[in-house]
């Protein structure tokens, strides 16, 4: 069925092509421009590469346009872009370099701010809880550049949060009161925020509901030269076996049992650590 979706869409429809052109750029800048800190394998080389090209599948993959029409994909875009892309980036960065080349006096203040844990988890779990009220979420997208824009700051956010959790010497999270409390609060908020997708009977969000704002929605992520004109009228009746409602509920048990997941970061950690030092 999902594919009886996307096939209601064009090759560019589907896939990004700026999206890749920008990962690609950064992964050669990453390889052969930035300068290799002592102590940086090729493990976390690897996983910061594969980190990238994840990105750019998710965003500027199917993925990506299959989020606006079923919630479903939506979470599951959240999950990955959060909880695998993010620390996988965090790990595999070349870490000091950039703030090395342009340290000022604004930097430095604004970098002493942010390395407060409090304000990391202050400000990944609020934008991401503000992204998904309701009023807000519909507005942002209506818009592919806001969309994109609100994302890179939760997706920086999520960033700073993993290098708290990380602390760069990749300890493990029962060794530390603070990765405790970082794991205390995502338990709360992500759960407290599943179970409700879960037994709410209202549906939320407009955009999965609404067939106007629907149009609307997938209308801003179209290539130049395509219009929502150009979508099939099957595609609609293609939607009903993915009832809005029912998607919600499912969405809420994916983002459950995400998180549950997060009872085994001591073994991903050493995984990962063990990735990292080849």
């Amino acid at each position: 069925m999902i594919g009886d979706l996307l096939s209601n869409f064009s090759f560019s429809a589907q896939w990004n092509g700026g999206v890749f052109y920008f990962v690609l750029l950064a992964i050669v800048c990453y390889l052969f421009i930035l300068p290799t800190p002592e102590g940086h394998t090729k493990g976390k080389s690897i996983l910061f590469v594969f980190g990238m090209l994840l990105l750019a599948f998710i965003l500027g993959g199917p993925l990506n346009i299959l989020a606006r029409m079923i919630f479903r994909a939506h979470i599951i875009q959240m999950i990955i872009l959060f909880f695998i892309v993010a620390p996988l980036l965090v790990y595999g960065a070349k870490r000091g370099m950039i703030f090395k080349k342009i340290s000022t006096p604004f930097v430095e203040n604004t970098t002493e701010i942010m390395k407060h844990p409090f304000i990391r988890i202050l400000m990944f779990y609020g934008l991401f809880i503000i992204y998904h009220f309701p009023s807000v979420f519909d507005y942002i997208r209506m818009s592919n550049t806001l969309n994109y824009l609100y994302l890179l700051g939760l997706f920086i956010a999520s960033t700073l949060l993993w290098s708290t959790i990380f602390t760069f010497k990749m300890e493990l999270p029962n060794s530390c009161q603070l990765n405790k409390l970082v794991l205390s609060v995502n338990a709360i908020i992500f759960l407290g925020f599943s179970s409700f997708l879960v037994i709410t009977t209202n549906q939320l969000y407009g955009i999965y509901n609404d067939l106007e704002l629907l149009q609307l929605s997938l209308a801003v992520c179209l290539p130049a030269g395509e219009t929502i004109a150009d979508i099939p009228e099957k595609f609609y009746t293609v939607l009903h076996p993915f009832p809005p409602l029912k998607e919600q509920k499912i969405a809420g048990g994916i983002l459950a049992v995400s998180q549950m997941m997060w009872l085994f970061l001591p073994v991903s950690f050493k995984v990962i650590k063990e990735m990292g030092k080849n």
